[in-house]
């Protein structure tokens, strides 16, 4: 997407990806594009922000809900394959047109037509024998909510389960038919410790399953769309799996019963600490906030591995020597991959005071995160971003932002950088001047 310029996407201002929350989870999504809003942000946010809020729980009765969902799912196009008279017939006329001669002559044009010898003139559907035409889906949500003056709550546990639109794969060791299962869990406190003090404490976890064929889905779907109708007969007559010197690896079944299977299982955590503490005893307007977040990401791979061999009975009735090794199934080595550890912390003051008609707010933050890889450098990232905001009676607006940010994954000196911007506004209502707008 973009060249890979995603925008900064922010779930309840932290930075964290929001493909994989239930839609339960979600209060509200804001798209950031303007410049006065993008320069909080400094550097990060050069390609806009997508601002996710997570529901909370609000000071009324307890609320309490399930939701369950059933359905189907089905791609909206399917490519349309050749049967083999027509991919014969067009393949001797392109033959031709080029200088050539007709490479199938009349005798396979018509038993293509006709079905008379599946085995040396097969009419292969791959896309109808081994892809459905729709997959079941269900997602089931329960959910809290309420609190009173002291504490809020909202908690969320969802799970989602798709079904795999592949035909087969099943064998005694393992399916390697697609199937993807998650689970979530979200829960959002908020306590009101007294008069001048809050705090909010955000726990949210995915755990999810995703399993597919040992050849990968490119690879197999490859197969099944690029793969002549006429290439081979799936199974020979001797039981062993069809294929030609031109195709050794492309059976779709083959694939999918005896090219092994992997599982992986990703787990994420997140949670987020923040308080807010009102200041007035020393100004008047004034208050500090200070939040932490920390996530954990890991990814595990298990499955089952097995190659197979495919054969091709010969003009002379014989069989060709094996194309590929096979091997009995085995365990597939598990690894751990993609383990990611983050932490993110702000902190800051924020001053808002109204002087008759005239509104005035600052807010500062600095800003600290570190992004840490197994096998990688760590990333991290600073900053310290500034507004002062002006209103006259609620209608005319300045705000002046600035940002300096840096990494330190820049050369030195050259690592920080200021980003600066200012805006302005009018509101046309509410208007005291006898008219209504």
């Amino acid at each position: 997407y973009n060249s890979n310029q995603d925008p900064l996407i922010l779930v309840d201002g932290i930075e964290r990806d929001f493909r994989s929350m239930d839609v339960g989870e979600i209060e509200s999504i804001s798209i950031l594009k303007d410049a006065a809003t993008l320069a909080w942000y400094g550097m990060y946010a050069a390609n806009g922000v997508i601002y996710v809020k997570t529901k909370r729980g609000t000071a009324t009765s307890t609320k309490v809900s399930f939701d369950a969902q059933a359905g189907l799912e089905a791609p909206l196009q399917v490519a349309r394959p050749l049967a083999s008279y027509s991919y014969a017939s067009l393949y001797n006329e392109a033959s031709i047109n080029s200088g050539g001669t007709a490479v199938y002559d009349a005798t396979a044009l018509q038993a293509y037509q006709t079905g008379s010898d599946p085995i040396k003139y097969p009419n292969n559907n791959f896309v109808r024998d081994f892809t459905k035409t729709a997959a079941p889906t269900q997602r089931y949500v329960a959910s809290v909510a309420g609190g009173n003056a002291f504490i809020k709550y909202y908690t969320l546990l969802s799970a989602f389960k798709q079904g795999g639109f592949y035909k087969g794969g099943h064998n005694d060791s393992y399916d390697a038919n697609t199937d993807f299962s998650r689970y979530n869990l979200r829960s959002n406190i908020d306590l009101h410790i007294n008069k001048n003090l809050d705090v909010a404490l955000d726990i949210g976890g995915r755990i999810s399953n995703l399993n597919f064929p040992g050849a990968g889905t490119g690879g197999f779907l490859s197969a099944v769309y690029s793969t002549p109708a006429n290439a081979f007969p799936i199974m020979n007559p001797n039981g062993s799996y069809g294929g030609t010197s031109i195709f050794p690896a492309s059976n779709p079944k083959a694939m999918m019963e005896a090219d092994g299977a992997s599982t992986d299982l990703m787990r994420n955590m997140m949670a987020t600490i923040s308080a807010r503490q009102k200041m007035d005893g020393i100004l008047k307007g004034l208050s500090a906030e200070v939040f932490y977040a920390y996530d954990i990401f890991g990814l595990y791979r298990s499955g089952f591995t097995q190659t197979y061999a495919t054969q091709e009975l010969l003009p002379s009735g014989e069989y060709s020597p094996l194309y590929g090794t096979p091997v009995k199934v085995d365990y597939l080595p598990n690894a751990f991959s993609g383990n990611i550890r983050k932490s993110e912390f702000w902190a800051g003051l924020d001053y808002d005071r109204l002087f008759g008609k005239h509104g005035l707010k600052f807010s500062t933050r600095v800003s600290r995160q570190n992004y840490s890889t197994f096998g990688q450098l760590d990333v991290r990232r600073e900053g310290w971003s500034n507004r002062l905001s002006y209103n006259y009676n609620a209608r005319y607006y300045v705000d002046l932002i600035g940002a300096f940010s840096g990494s330190e994954n820049f050369a030195p000196g050259r690592r920080y950088g200021f980003f600066p911007a200012a805006s302005a506004g009018w509101r046309p209502s509410p208007c005291r001047c006898g008219r209504r707008w």
